[in-house]
């Protein structure tokens, strides 16, 4: 029955994936990565935390 269980939930997985069903939008990543391959710049880290 565990071989059923991961069988289902892995097709279950590629039916999103082949739908385009996303969790998150990866839009603002990928404009972040263009126009960070355009400048040649190394990212922002930001502010370093301190404890």
């Amino acid at each position: 029955s565990a071989i059923r269980l991961v069988g289902a939930l892995l097709l279950e997985q590629h039916e999103v994936w082949t739908t385009g069903k996303r969790y998150l939008n990866l839009e603002p990543y990928w404009q972040a990565k263009r126009s960070q391959a355009a400048t040649d710049e190394p990212p922002h880290a930001g502010p370093a935390v301190v404890a």
